[in-house]
């Protein structure tokens, strides 16, 4: 890639990094990357609403860490064309240097199960709009929640990560402890996986 590309005529889908450093800070790390690390993908209207900053603050800042010199963040369009693609909002994913910050950082555990068990991603439809919009769903309610109990202590939110967590450590252990094994039955899955589990206080 060319460093001299401006900001102006860099590609929405090819990361072209500037040749300016981009600081990880922690605003980065909590409003973007971590709700990265519990949803297989979230569009850019998600993130701004997740993320504590200013709206504009937060979409410059997606921008510039798909930018970034690493693995940070990845956007569907890398990988697949939508339709209206100009029209169609952001979906975003965490990369591997953002995971492995989080687990440096102790946000999130270092362990196998952590990315079997993000809210959307698991649907085994063929169609994959119909994935994606199923993810984007699961993710949109989830996220609505989460947002509403910020401000009330007695309803606080507490995620699949940190349920597991605390879960004994034959359950940690598995590889998605969220599936649970279902009756034989011909034609269909052998388990079954909730689209999303979470807990507000007590609940």
């Amino acid at each position: 890639m060319n460093p001299t590309l401006t900001r102006k005529n860099r590609s929405r889908c090819i990361p072209t990094p500037s040749g300016r450093r981009t600081e990880i800070t922690s605003n980065d790390i909590y409003g973007v990357f971590e709700p990265l690390s519990r949803h297989a993908q979230l569009t850019t209207k998600q993130l701004v609403a997740y993320d504590r900053r200013y709206a504009t603050k937060t979409r410059n800042r997606l921008t510039a860490l798909f930018h970034e010199e690493g693995q940070w963040l990845g956007r569907l369009g890398q990988e697949v064309k939508l339709a209206n693609y100009l029209a169609h909002d952001e979906i975003h994913r965490l990369e591997a240097d953002a995971a492995q910050l989080l687990i440096t950082k102790g946000v999130i555990p270092n362990a196998q199960w952590v990315f079997h068990v993000r809210i959307g991603g698991h649907s085994t439809t063929p169609s994959r709009i119909i994935r994606l919009t199923h993810d984007h769903m699961a993710s949109h309610i989830v996220l609505d929640i989460e947002i509403g109990a910020r401000d009330d202590e007695a309803a606080r939110f507490i995620n699949h990560i940190e349920i597991v967590q605390a879960a004994p450590e034959a359950t940690r252990a598995l590889r998605n402890p969220l599936r649970i094994p279902g009756p034989e039955t011909a034609g269909a899955t052998k388990w079954i996986e909730p689209d999303a589990l979470f807990a507000l206080g007590s609940r």
